[in-house]
């Protein structure tokens, strides 16, 4: 059935419905912005309030350390210090010495109930906690002997004694009871670190009880689930009373100071004026429909005007005259109605071509596209379905575009969902479960109005392929060369063992061996193996792959890898000099860097090789530069030809010959100081000069940040 609805019903009923949504949301927006007013109004007073009582808590405690010092260098058996400390300092009740074997040699208390001296205190813990080697220790609240006040006591190392300060904490509770709710209750409790209440101003009675509140909501609700200073709602231990509040920890102590205030009272407030804004909104409503209604009848009298001439028109009653009343723009309504249609007709065939012209474009490009609003998938091209491994876009639409990623990705994506970036690399998760490494980038953009996100996404994984057999040619490049170093490093080694071993076997055979001379070639030959197996655990470490970044002294990774290198440098006679500063550290991967710079040593042997010099020279030179570590290599090999020196760490680009070079050396040095050390290397022509005579010779810079001394001292502990 064909039901027909006013135009003007509907304008006026969404008119209402409008004005009661507007204003009710209005109002809920005020009380909720009330409400948070009111809460991070609470949570600032009570941080004030908790920080206050926290710093008069730690004065009192750095206070009493501080008397246990004065004592510890001032105490004099036969001077009256102890009665001068207590007279003083409110905070101190009394003060024992006690011997080493517990017993009471000398105290004074402002009043004296059970103690004398010659008692014996070794059954207390505060005594045996400084008997056992303790330097000092704060014990929790009980009831004194001296005095039965509920009292802590901090005891310390006194000379060839042991010092006990009892102390009241009736100034620090006269402090506490300054603050106090709106109720009139008081805001502060506080706890020892064994949940025994140590002050509660609405109920000191509980204190000589040693009330224990560990197992209570404030402490399962708040202390062990929330952190310092962070409001949360937990019942009280003893009223059961829901409050809001938090709580801060005294370091030394490890007291517990609790703030609170009671909830009910605070909603109460809320909701009174949450009635009050009810009403009001109530009231807008009604005044408002009444000035919509009169407004709306005005307004619709020229529809209705309107409606009747085009209904005139429509059966063909075309001498129907406009009545000179109506306003101008109905008057020309009805003329527009035919030229509008064509316009609008034409403008939808351009649009149309446009979004045709638009979608070819955007499925023609090399990224895979992903148009997403709110983490929801909205629009996909072509190569995006290819990529993810999907036949239709109607299978990635309406995703979550956090789906499409790897776990291990995840928490990037969503650090960047709300922000432009550039390029950063990524796992994707295909369809199949495949994964795949990707180089991703995120743009918003406007559009009808709305701010949506673009995503543009590259498959990179044939590259990282391609770059990991590059850093294992490298590598396997390397092991050629350590296991040649290792042949020159054996030769003489294995000759002393062999000639040793043949001295011995031909003096036995014509009976001229003598145990002296057994013992000095086996000694000999122990020495010698142990050199071997050195030789074998250096060369084991630098093929071992760094797994983390460490803080190291750049001196012993330049050490390791001249002892790598120093048989094939000593057999090709080559001098090294080096300017190292000792005391400088960098953060990063020891054995790359010693790849890295075996890369370019080596480089500089085969130059001085080729060159065929009699005096060969290198020279490495490492300092502080403005705030970085700069490593610099330098050889007497003549320099490289100005027009290949921007293409030295190109993969494959190589000065050698074919058979003597790969060209990935130089290009996996780069690799691993500007990718995985965050560093720059760079080379140019220089002179060297030794002895009063100038060479001319290539150079290789490496600069990497400098890292803190103590931050290698605290790696090593």
């Amino acid at each position: 059935m064909n039901t027909k609805k006013s135009f003007k019903q509907s304008i006026f009923q969404l008119l209402i419905i409008l004005i009661i949504v507007v204003v009710t949301v209005i109002g809920l927006i005020f009380i909720y912005n009330l409400y948070t007013n009111k809460v991070n109004t609470l949570e600032h007073n009570q941080t004030q309030v908790l920080k206050q009582v926290e710093f008069e808590s730690n004065n009192l405690l750095k206070g009493i350390t501080s008397i246990a010092q004065y004592l510890d260098t001032h105490y004099n058996p036969k001077e009256n210090i102890l009665k001068y400390i207590v007279e003083t300092n409110v905070n101190i009740s009394s003060i024992l010495i006690l011997d080493d074997k517990g017993i009471v040699s000398d105290f004074h208390a402002t009043s004296n109930l059970n103690t004398y001296k010659g008692f014996d205190y070794s059954n207390k813990i505060y005594f045996k906690n400084i008997s056992v080697g303790t330097r000092d220790y704060w014990s929790n609240i009980f009831l004194s002997t001296v005095n039965e006040e509920p009292t802590i006591t901090y005891s310390f190392a006194l000379q060839d004694k042991i010092g006990v300060i009892f102390i009241e904490l009736k100034s620090l509770s006269a402090f506490v009871k300054r603050f106090k709710n709106s109720d009139g209750s008081h805001m502060i409790r506080m706890f020892d670190v064994n949940g025994i209440m140590i002050i509660n101003p609405d109920r000191p009675d509980l204190i000589p009880q040693r009330y224990n509140a560990i197992s209570s909501p404030v402490f399962s609700e708040l202390i062990n689930k929330a952190y310092s200073y962070e409001l949360t709602q937990f019942k009280s231990p003893v009223s059961n009373v829901k409050n809001y509040g938090m709580y801060a920890e005294v370091e030394v102590t490890g007291w517990k100071i609790i703030i609170r205030q009671n909830y009910d009272l605070i909603m109460q407030s809320l909701f009174e004026i949450f009635i009050v804004m009810c009403f009001l909104i109530a009231l807008f409503i009604l005044i408002a429909s009444y000035f919509t209604i009169n407004l709306s009848k005005k307004m619709f009298k020229s529809f209705d005007d309107l409606e009747q001439t085009a209904r005139e028109i429509a059966h063909g009653d075309y001498d129907i005259k406009v009545k000179k009343a109506y306003y101008s723009e109905f008057n020309t309504l009805l003329q527009s109605f035919e030229s509008m249609k064509n316009e609008i007709d034409m403008r939808e065939g351009f649009l149309e071509d446009s979004v045709n012209s638009f979608k070819a474009l955007v499925d023609s490009t090399m990224e895979a596209i992903v148009i997403h609003d709110n983490g929801v998938c909205k629009e996909v091209n072509s190569v995006a379905l290819k990529l993810f491994g999907y036949k239709k876009k109607e299978e990635m639409i309406g995703k979550n575009f956090l789906e499409l990623f790897a776990p291990s990705s995840k928490e990037i994506i969503e650090r960047n969902l709300t922000q432009d970036t550039e390029p950063y690399e990524i796992d994707l998760m295909r369809k199949d479960g495949k994964k795949i490494s990707a180089l991703g980038r995120g743009k918003f953009l406007t559009l009808q109005g709305k701010k949506i996100k673009v995503s543009a996404l590259i498959d990179i994984t044939e590259l990282k392929h391609k770059d990991q057999l590059l850093f294992q040619q490298s590598k396997m490049a390397a092991m050629g060369e350590m296991l040649e170093n290792i042949a020159h490093q054996w030769r003489q080694p294995l000759s002393t063992i062999s000639t040793n071993a043949s001295g011995l076997q031909v003096k036995n055979e014509f009976g001229l061996l003598e145990k002296e001379e057994i013992y000095n070639c086996l000694e000999e030959i122990i020495k010698t193996t142990k050199y071997l197996s050195d030789t074998i655990n250096d060369f084991r470490n630098f093929f071992k792959t760094d797994k983390e970044e460490e803080v190291f002294e750049i001196h012993e990774v330049i050490e390791q890898t001249f002892k790598l290198l120093q048989a094939s440098f000593k057999n090709e006679k080559i001098n090294v000099i080096k300017h190292i500063n000792e005391n400088l550290c960098i953060k990063g991967y020891p054995n790359e860097l010693t790849q890295a710079l075996i890369n370019i040593l080596n480089n500089a042997k085969d130059a001085l090789n080729s060159k065929n010099i009699q005096e060969k020279y290198v020279q490495l030179i490492v300092e502080e530069r403005q705030g970085k570590v700069v490593i610099e290599i330098k050889d007497n090999g003549g320099g490289i030809e100005e027009s290949a020196i921007a293409k030295l760490f190109e993969p494959y680009f190589t000065t050698k010959h074919k058979t003597q070079g790969t060209g990935i050396g130089l290009y996996m040095t780069h690799q691993i100081v500007a990718d995985h050390m965050n560093g720059r290397v760079y080379a140019n022509n220089c002179t060297l000069s030794v002895s009063e005579k100038t060479y001319e010779g290539a150079c290789f810079v490496i600069e990497l940040d400098k890292a803190d001394k103590k931050d290698f001292e605290d790696y090593i502990i």
